[in-house]
């Protein structure tokens, strides 16, 4: 009979292996990493499939002899490493190595398909006029927009264009700017500010703060999931001891 220990250890595993598909699902969404090859979504798609490798493993291992279950756990450990480093690396790409990944992001063959991606596959600038197509001028200003959805849909606030619409702005004759995406601001929906700096640096931004996220929450996840294995794993359940397998 399973005792309030055994439940809270159930909700706990179940709560981390929930989060891991369901984060993916989420970063899916994002336009940060959708538009830079979906790695984070693959890397989370693959990690909830490894979760229902291990489970199989570990229910048939059980039965098997204790050189068996050695290798099987061995399997799984690999398998829980190999996860938690690509996780790993989404957070220290998105930290420490911000700067290699913002310079990637930036160049002129990268921007090209990322700008692709954000207006023909993720609509990004289209539902954010669609969205607030109804707004005042003082209503639109007061929207709490995306890193994306401000750098890349509307003119930088400094170039103090008048507004028409979220994604139509009218610039005041015989101006003269000191940011240089001012002049670069077009009101055609594929141009708008997708060649801005503003919209590469928010891009890369808004891919910095989801990686943070969800790669904080697989690490987590993942390491909890170790944790409870190695405190109620097979060895403990299959009726060998350590003792056994030395």
């Amino acid at each position: 009979m399973l005792e309030s220990k055994d439940y809270l250890l159930i909700l706990i595993v179940s709560a981390s292996m929930i989060s891991i598909p369901a984060t993916g699902v989420w970063l899916a969404f994002q336009p940060g990493d959708s538009c830079l090859g979906g790695v984070g979504t693959i890397c989370f798609t693959f990690g909830f499939l490894v979760i229902l490798f291990v489970c199989c493993v570990m229910c048939g291992c059980n039965k098997e002899s204790p050189a068996v279950l050695s290798a099987c756990c061995c399997t799984v450990i690999a398998l829980f490493l190999g996860i938690i480093v690509v996780s790993l690396y989404a957070l220290i790409s998105s930290t420490l190595g911000f700067a290699l990944l913002e310079k990637h992001i930036i160049a002129t063959g990268s921007w090209m398909d990322i700008k692709h991606c954000l207006y023909e596959t993720k609509n990004v600038c289209y539902q954010l006029e669609r969205k607030y197509a109804d707004d005042t001028p003082d209503q639109f200003t007061a929207r709490h927009l995306t890193l994306v959805e401000s750098g890349c849909c509307k003119p930088p606030t400094e170039c103090n264009f008048n507004f028409s619409s979220p994604t139509i702005w009218i610039e005041t004759t015989n101006s003269t700017y000191s940011n240089s995406d001012c002049y670069k601001w077009d009101n055609d929906p594929k141009k708008l500010c997708y060649n801005c700096q503003v919209c590469k640096l928010g891009f890369a931004r808004d891919l910095k703060k989801t990686w943070n996220i969800s790669g904080s929450i697989m690490v987590t996840a993942w390491l909890v999931i170790v944790l409870v294995i190695a405190y109620v794993g097979p060895f403990s359940r299959s009726g060998y001891g350590y003792n056994e397998l030395r």
